[in-house]
């Protein structure tokens, strides 16, 4: 593209082919170790159809295009989707979707540095979400001890995934959920990720993503990772209700030793009638610590006395009420 035309490093290739067409991506990966999940780009009823065929099964349909976990469904069957396509192509600017394989497994996201196709840094994020329907990211944690045991075969597996989509020059957020079979994709994006995660690299490992963006782009040498050493999270504080006014967060975060840093999203009087998507988050709570556990007790236990001050009624975190919920909850919508 333009970087390109302009002798600059770039991302490469797929950039260009596919931007942020996750069907493209899809197509892109086809034939490659690093699809595991059955795809099809949908316009129509008759694709939904087709891709189901005479086994119905537990699918999701999502805009080919969107972002924040906006209008993502679990579905069992052709009608339960078909029911659904009207709202999720209203919600992609190319009037796209994609309906893929439900794919059980942890969720993760992987941030690489990715240097002349190689990759330099690579950073594992472990992920909770609210699970099926609509899998509202909660929290994201980058430690040490949970990259030991979520590493085996990462590396190998963004290396094909680098290789499949000619990345060439860029910093890469790529979804993904690590299966009983191993990595599985389930979406990238050409740029640092979202959701703080670019803060909780910095703090646990050292090293800027967004710096590494700008680096990338101009051709400097890429920065090293420094090694903090501790465990960063963040816990967003994600519910239903009229946001009370509550003045000064000191008072709430104080008994948690880890939490560094809290804000609310959204002005007091507002409200979240349902949750459908990550930007309809009310608040978070951040933290750093030497002992992992310590770190997820003051983010579980800031987050819940947030949406408690805030008279909010928080989403529960999958573990909590399992994966057998099918049915999409309404459409979220803020109002004063």
């Amino acid at each position: 593209g333009l970087a390109a035309r302009a002798a600059l490093p770039g991302p490469g290739r797929a950039v260009a082919d596919a931007g942020q067409d996750k069907a493209a991506i899809r197509m892109l990966t086809d034939g490659t170790s690093c699809r595991a999940i059955r795809a099809r780009a949908i316009r129509e009823e008759s694709d939904i159809r087709a891709f189901f065929g005479d086994e119905p099964r537990l699918a999701v349909l999502k805009p080919a295009d969107g972002t924040a976990s906006n209008s993502i469904h679990l579905v069992d069957g052709p009608d339960a989707a078909c029911g659904y396509l009207a709202e999720v192509l209203a919600s992609s600017k190319n009037r796209r979707a994609v309906l893929e394989d439900y794919l059980p497994g942890d969720e993760h996201s992987i941030e690489l540095v990715v240097r002349d196709g190689h990759r330099l840094h690579c950073v594992i994020t472990r992920k909770v979400t609210s699970g099926p329907p609509h899998h509202i990211e909660l929290q994201h944690v980058v430690s040490s001890e949970q990259q030991a045991c979520a590493r085996t075969g990462a590396d190998a597996f963004v290396d094909r995934l680098i290789k499949a989509l000619g990345v060439a020059d860029c910093v890469l957020h790529v979804e993904a959920k690590l299966t009983t079979a191993g990595w599985a994709l389930i979406e990238i994006a050409f740029r640092p990720a979202g959701g703080m995660i670019c803060e909780l690299v910095w703090r646990a490992c050292g090293i800027n993503l967004y710096e590494e963006q700008i680096r990338a782009a101009l051709g400097l040498p890429a920065g090293s990772m420094a090694g903090a050493g501790r465990h960063a999270g963040v816990r967003f504080v994600t519910g239903t209700g009229r946001l009370a006014d509550i003045g000064t967060l000191r008072p709430v975060i104080e008994p948690f030793p880890a939490i560094e840093h809290a804000a609310v999203l959204f002005e007091h009087g507002f409200v979240i009638d349902e949750v459908t998507a990550n930007w309809w988050r009310a608040g978070y709570v951040l933290g750093t610590s030497e002992r992992l556990s310590t770190l997820l007790d003051d983010l579980a236990g800031a987050a819940a006395a947030m949406a408690d001050a805030l008279h909010l009624t928080p989403c529960r975190p999958a573990a909590e009420h399992g994966h057998a919920v099918l049915n999409g909850m309404p459409c979220l919508r803020g109002h004063r």
